[in-house]
């Protein structure tokens, strides 16, 4: 049976290895940043990277999502930033 004692001692190395920084730089940076694509076939930017499309136009921006959130106006607002985070 492991004792108390090794186990105390094998607890730093496990939290270090926890701790420890992602060896892959493209891996943080793809957390990091996020870019906005505006659609070119919708109005003007809302808010931060938000924009409000009449019904039934879908954003010509590949990097556009919807939450299902809609403007004041009614129609559906879209996140035209990366990926749907």
């Amino acid at each position: 049976m492991v004792s108390f004692k090794h186990i105390l001692a094998l607890l730093p190395l496990a939290v270090g290895a926890f701790a420890a920084p992602n060896s892959s730089p493209d891996a943080l940076n793809a957390l990091q940043e996020r870019r906005c694509v505006p659609p070119s076939n919708c109005g003007s930017a809302i808010g931060s990277c938000e924009y409000c499309c009449s019904s039934g136009v879908k954003p010509n921006s590949k990097t556009c999502h919807s939450h299902g959130a809609t403007c004041s106006n009614g129609t559906p607002k879209y996140h035209c930033d990366d990926a749907s985070l």
